[in-house]
């Protein structure tokens, strides 16, 4: 049951904490990969979470923001999602802060400006917990003893606890996890909180006093009680709610002996993954040695799925790797279907040179792909990029037509632009290089008129909380 102290900071949250976020966020323009990505981390919070990653999108890439809405539009969706993946860790730092059943005092998230200033707050506050190193009253069970030591791991039944938070000087708490467990000595005493998920069998944090790493003296039980875990088959993974607590060697060297769970865990990571992948920290040969060869092929075919499926997902496996998993016919596949779903959406790249591309492929369709990008891009330039870079493009056009389309290009750019800021950040993300005065030159004088009237700051607005109607 929640506590009535717990409930009243729900409700301080002032009309932001609603459900039905997700469809709410696609009708002002956020596409639904980042839609959904926002509610899975925090359905209630996800308006929130949208106005000051996008505000701190902005403030990373230099677009004035006078309009958040505007904002949306403006951006690449792509580069954002993977914005918000790199900064995945701090929202859940974040969250866990306004969420705390522990917090004293309001929060008014409408005064929050983005995301640097959200995590500063949250910083203050966890920095601010003290660590009396007490506990009360035990409770829970305890799940594993050192009687030598006098050392015991309890598990406290809860993913959230005011005594370990006032002992260990950290919040007590995480939403990913199902339960936490505690390292504790003769005395009581903790020094050591492991954040638990028992449903995915996954480790989210693992944490000493005032939320740093725990203290070298403690890390061997650490990892005794971690490889026990891996042995009777209840961890698979680690899934870092905030900072990652134990290195990649340290991951390894607790599956050592049970290398096939961490790499079943790795596999299936990435074909889970709705966001971008990742390549293994372990080889290749590492791989198919513990899954074998059929299982690994299965693995790339999912893959090659996945990035077809999904064209933020961006796989970087070179030709010669994949081709070598899966032979050239199901590569030949991968690459005409590659190709049909990139003439329908400009964003899809096809990391492959244009000579590799035709071993399996005919040019008229290659053509195609081509020719369609090059249309998407100049009929919406804030929403679309070209996903060959120049050198590819000078060669597939020709001077001229190159010329030519660049030219065009500026013109789309200009026109859609309403401030200096903008139209540099638009440039920029189109890889155009040209000064401003060569841009005027280019678009001529009345298209660079307009520009210039069209760039007056207008009223700044936010996406939630009654503030767009």
């Amino acid at each position: 049951m929640l506590s009535e102290n717990y409930k009243k900071r729900i409700q301080e949250l002032a009309g932001l904490l609603i459900e039905g976020n997700e469809d709410k966020l696609r009708s002002f323009g956020i596409n639904n990969d980042i839609s959904k990505y926002l509610t899975n981390i925090d359905e209630k919070l996800s308006i929130f979470l949208a106005n000051i990653l996008i505000s701190e999108y902005a403030k990373k890439e230099d677009i004035d923001v006078t309009n958040i809405k505007d904002t949306i539009n403006l951006i690449d969706q792509g580069d954002f999602l993977d914005f918000i993946e790199d900064n995945k860790e701090k929202l859940n730092y974040i969250i866990e802060w306004i969420k705390s059943p522990f917090r004293v005092g309001e929060i008014n998230l409408k005064d929050i400006a983005d995301l640097s200033q959200a995590f500063s707050m949250a910083e203050e506050w966890h920095k601010s917990i003290q660590d009396t190193g007490i506990i009360k009253d035990e409770s829970g069970d305890i799940i594993k003893t050192y009687p030598k030591e006098g050392f015991y791991w309890i598990d406290l039944k809860t993913n959230y606890s005011e005594d370990e938070a006032n002992a260990m000087g950290h919040c007590g708490k995480d939403s990913r996890a199902t339960t936490l467990i505690s390292l504790r000595d003769a005395k009581k005493v903790p020094h050591v909180t492991i954040a638990y998920n028992e449903d995915n069998k996954a480790v989210t944090q693992v944490k000493g006093r005032k939320n740093q790493r725990p203290l070298p003296q403690y890390m061997k039980y650490v990892y005794d009680f971690l490889k026990e875990m891996i042995e009777n088959g209840k961890l698979k993974e680690f899934q870092w709610s905030f900072g990652k607590d134990l290195d990649e060697n340290e991951i390894q060297y607790v599956f050592e002996g049970n290398l096939e769970v961490y790499i079943d865990g790795v596999l299936k990571q990435n074909l889970n993954s709705n966001i971008k992948y990742k390549a293994p920290s372990v080889s290749k040969e590492e791989i198919i040695n513990v899954v074998g060869k059929e299982k690994y092929a299965e693995y790339v075919k999912g893959l090659l799925q996945k990035n077809i499926e999904n064209p933020n997902f961006g796989l970087t496996m070179r030709q010669s790797e994949i081709v070598d998993a899966v032979g050239n016919e199901e590569f030949g596949k991968y690459i005409n279907n590659l190709l049909d779903v990139a003439i329908q959406n400009v964003n899809v790249r096809i990391p492959f040179s244009k000579s590799e591309i035709l071993k399996y492929a005919d040019e008229e369709k290659y053509n195609k792909y081509i020719s369609s990008m090059l249309s998407m891009v100049l009929e919406n330039p804030t929403k679309n990029k070209i996903s060959l870079n120049k050198d590819e493009m000078y060669s597939l056009l020709g001077q001229e037509k190159y010329r030519e389309f660049i030219n065009e290009l500026l013109k789309k750019i200009v026109t859609v632009s309403n401030s200096e800021r903008t139209l540099k950040y638009l440039l920029n993300k189109h890889d155009i290089k040209f000064d401003l005065n060569r841009v005027q030159q280019i678009v001529g004088n009345k298209i660079w008129f307009f520009f210039l009237k069209r760039s007056v700051s207008s009223e700044q607005s936010n996406i939630g909380a009654g503030r767009i109607d």
